[in-house]
């Protein structure tokens, strides 16, 4: 992967198991407690700036971790290690790779070009941590350890779907339902992450509820990119989109033909003026 890619997943996944590992453990008032007063001014910061810049956006992540850097979860990781150690493993072993992608990250952050053992070390540690949480995330759920799950969704609004806030059921199972209301002839793109603790190829699928028989829309990988095509065909109130992750080829899955899916309503797809 490439160095900006190892850096994404790196901090996605500590996101991840922080969010995880600190509520369970902390309470619902975790990030006060393992942040500090300069980090959470800093991600304010970063949140207005972005919300001044993207106002085409409906929707922005929540103040919190979704803008910290890789130095802020370093920071955190090391004085709240025991919380992460399940996943992890030891500090002596697992902090030392993560100070070094640290050490990294700022000529990654300003695209100066890394020579070739740099990039491969980042996309190894990036891998491995990516590796031990899901694993670790797995684990949680004892059928978790053989399916593929959504790590998350987002669409071309800026609305995200992440499963670690959802119990079990719900995280393999879900719906979201955005105040949007989406015009004929318009494109609305889907993002779409998953990962699989067998380390399968992922299929992904996407169809629409409720609107008779459309043949599904097919893509292959851990990453996809879904492009929906607005049509006459779609008017109506609450459309929804579906969105299916399964393991390609394999006999058995979660819910008879997938492993598991969000269901993604809008409020209304408006037809063309006439």
């Amino acid at each position: 992967m490439d160095p900006k890619t190892s850096l994404e997943t790196c901090e996605n996944a500590l996101r991840e198991l922080m969010q995880y590992r600190y509520r369970a453990e902390i309470g619902e008032d975790w990030l006060a407690t393992v942040s500090n007063s300069d980090q959470r001014r800093s991600w304010k910061m970063r949140h207005d700036a972005e919300q001044k810049v993207r106002p085409g956006v409906a929707s922005l992540p929540p103040l919190g971790l979704a803008y910290s850097d890789l130095t802020d979860l370093v920071t955190i990781a090391r004085k709240y290690w025991s919380e992460l150690d399940g996943a992890l493993g030891e500090q002596e072993m697992t902090l030392p790779l993560l100070v070094r992608f640290d050490e990294l990250r700022n000529s990654v952050a300003h695209n100066r070009r890394l020579v070739a053992f740099e990039r491969e070390l980042l996309a190894g540690i990036a891998g491995q941590i990516r590796n031990q949480v899901t694993i670790y995330m797995s684990s949680q759920d004892p059928s978790g350890e053989y399916y593929p799950r959504i790590e998350s969704i987002t669409d071309s609004y800026g609305h995200t779907f992440t499963p670690s806030d959802l119990g079990k059921n719900e995280a393999y199972n879900a719906r979201v339902e955005w105040e949007i209301t989406v015009g004929v002839g318009e494109q609305v793109r889907f993002a779409c992450v998953g990962t699989d603790p067998q380390g399968r190829e992922l299929v992904w699928e996407l169809t629409h509820a409720n609107i008779g028989y459309c043949p599904p829309y097919l893509l292959e990988g851990n990453e996809v990119e879904f492009v929906w095509e607005v049509g006459d065909e779609h008017v109506r109130w609450n459309p929804t989109v579906v969105i299916e992750v399964g393991a390609k080829d394999a006999p058995h899955h979660r819910y008879t033909k997938f492993d598991a899916k969000v269901d993604w309503a809008y409020r209304e797809v408006r037809p063309a003026q006439a």
